[in-house]
């Protein structure tokens, strides 16, 4: 989007005999902060969030997944906030390295790889769980979208098999030290896959929990 508006509203990223005159600008939101264009949905500031909740109470919190996903468990499920909070320790497991492919966005080819790096990550976040220095444990396992990204169907297959495999081996830690299990589908993806079906999709995202005592922590 940042591109499209310097196209249209500055000078073309590329050479043009043409350039829109007279144009009135808005931005969806404020893409940078010197730009004088209107914005339609203003930047809002969360408080409270769940992580900054914790580091009130004086919580002890641990964020990990691999490169892909690590915005999401930090900066996105901190409210827009880039820092740690007090007590809040993170890891980001390097995802693969893999060619990139255009499909239709220029994006790493993770059919190639469908399992990512779910396994390094579930393997590190049950060490933590392990060592029950930290009641709230959070990751990601990115599998099923990066790879339903690609429309592979059979690679997406592969990759929810692999996250399952990965979600078993959190499970059994969880169960091993007396944590309670939350696996939160945050949106539709690997459900419909084909090669015009890249996107995200509108399907709920699902909650389960497992685990009824809790004498250490959540994950």
């Amino acid at each position: 989007m940042e591109q499209l508006v310097e196209t249209f509203a500055f000078k073309p990223p590329f050479e043009t005999d043409f350039s829109p005159l007279n144009l009135h600008v808005f931005t969806m939101t404020a893409y940078r902060w010197n730009w004088p264009f209107p914005v339609l949905f203003p930047l809002v500031s969360m408080k409270n969030v769940l992580a900054e909740h914790l580091a009130k109470q004086g919580v002890a919190q641990f964020h990990c997944a691999e490169t892909e996903r690590f915005p999401q468990v930090t900066t996105w499920f901190n409210g827009g906030v880039q820092h740690a909070f007090e007590k809040e320790e993170r890891l980001m497991i390097p995802s693969p390295s893999i060619p990139l492919v255009v499909s239709p966005t220029v994006q790493p080819a993770y059919d190639l790889k469908p399992d990512m790096s779910c396994m390094e990550v579930a393997v590190e976040v049950s060490e933590i769980i392990a060592g029950t220095k930290f009641p709230f444990v959070l990751c990601n396992l990115c599998p099923p979208d990066l790879v339903a990204h690609t429309g592979a169907i059979g690679p997406t297959i592969e990759a929810v098999a692999a996250t399952d495999k990965a979600i078993g081996v959190i499970r059994r830690a969880c169960e091993m030290h007396g944590y309670v299990l939350c696996v939160v589908g945050t949106y539709g993806n690997a459900e419909k896959v084909d090669a015009s079906s890249t996107a995200h999709t509108t399907s709920k995202g699902d909650m389960l929990e497992d685990g009824t005592l809790c004498s250490h922590g959540y994950l």
